[in-house]
């Protein structure tokens, strides 16, 4: 009488295949937040964008202050010079005043004509003073007002360059966190990958023992006890 062994004969048990929802989900997951990433970083593009077009706006701004501080510069230098020429000038004119003045008081009563030149001469030296201290107060107004608009001109440039620089730094942090997120997303696409072509493998795959001592018994012939 024959018997059969045991384990003759018996399939292999085939390991079930991932679930197709389970699949899914995660390819629904990942979409959800590849579609995020993409969406930070075109947002960081967007931003990039609009600092880098200020930041051209702001140069010829900045070009422009400048060179319209420095042509104020030049004017408020000549005012200056002007009213110290005249400020020198008037200060000769009181001394000659003062000068001359003296010599009057000096001359005898008798020497009337002499007198009254040296006074003709004073008046006239007077006069001369005056105006010329007119036009040092005007002089000083101009000058005033010069340096007030360079002043403000210095001051906006001082601004315009500080800004300039704000827009390079925020520029440089967001091409730094661009280049952040498209490593992260890049990395994250290559494990999708690879965790996606693990899913979709054939179920015949899923199923297969690839244990050499598991072929090797069921591939072994039936043993009959004698």
């Amino acid at each position: 009488m024959s018997q059969t062994g045991s384990n003759s004969g018996t399939p292999p048990i085939p390991t079930p295949p991932d679930s197709p929802q389970s699949t899914a989900s995660y390819q629904s997951r990942h979409s959800t937040i590849s579609r995020r990433s993409h969406s930070h970083t075109s947002d960081r593009d967007r931003r990039l964008v609009t600092l880098e077009n200020e930041l051209r706006q702001s140069n010829p701004t900045r070009d422009r202050l400048v060179r319209d501080r420095d042509h104020l510069v030049l004017q408020v230098h000549q005012p200056r010079s002007n009213i110290r020429d005249m400020e020198a000038f008037q200060h000769g004119q009181r001394d000659e005043i003062t000068r001359l003045e003296m010599e009057i008081s000096t001359l005898p009563h008798a020497m009337g004509d002499d007198r009254d030149d040296l006074h003709a001469q004073v008046l006239r030296l007077r006069t001369e003073s005056n105006d010329v201290e007119r036009h040092a107060i005007s002089a000083r107004e101009d000058l005033h007002n010069a340096e007030t608009d360079r002043d403000l001109l210095r001051l906006e440039a001082v601004q315009a360059g500080d800004k300039i620089r704000d827009l390079q730094a925020q520029i440089s942090n967001l091409e730094r966190e661009t280049d952040d997120a498209r490593s992260e997303s890049a990395t994250a696409l290559a494990s999708y990958k690879r965790i996606s072509s693990s899913l979709t493998r054939s179920p015949s795959d899923h199923g297969r023992d690839p244990s050499p001592s598991r072929s090797a018994r069921l591939n072994r012939p039936n043993v009959t006890a004698r």
